[in-house]
């Protein structure tokens, strides 16, 4: 029996030995793959901070453009609101005139049809007395 002491101590030892060679492996490779992981993330956060200072330079860029912007946009309100003013008043100068020399249109093609109609009516009216006078020669 008294052998048995000093062999169960070897073997605990060597399984203790074991355990901690195991612990050992598996701990280097979660540190192999913490060093990758936090590799990851700086090259994450320096990706970031480069969109985070294009992101701002956009902005600043924006505001800078923002006044003149404005600027652009008030001058084009003030002319289209001139342009139809001016249309406005064109129509307004055209429209009286272009109406009364519409009316004259009217009335003169009026006036010339009735007065061929009566031309027509009377010189056939010639003709036929023309001709009745000619038949009873």
């Amino acid at each position: 029996m008294p052998d048995i002491l000093p062999i169960s101590i070897v073997i605990v030892t060597i399984a203790v030995l074991v355990l901690v060679g195991t612990a050992i492996t598996v701990l280097t490779g979660i540190a192999r793959r913490v060093e990758m992981l936090s590799d990851t993330l700086h090259r994450t956060l320096d990706q970031f901070e480069l969109t985070v200072r294009d992101a701002n330079d956009l902005l600043s860029n924006l505001r800078e453009l923002a006044p003149a912007t404005v600027a652009v946009t008030q001058r084009f309100q003030r002319i289209a609101a001139r342009a139809a003013d001016l249309g406005s008043l064109v129509l307004d100068e055209v429209e009286a005139p272009a109406r009364s020399s519409v009316a004259l249109a009217r009335g003169l093609r009026a006036g010339t049809s009735h007065l061929i109609e009566r031309l027509a009516r009377r010189y056939g009216q010639t003709q036929n007395s023309n001709h009745r006078e000619d038949s009873h020669e």
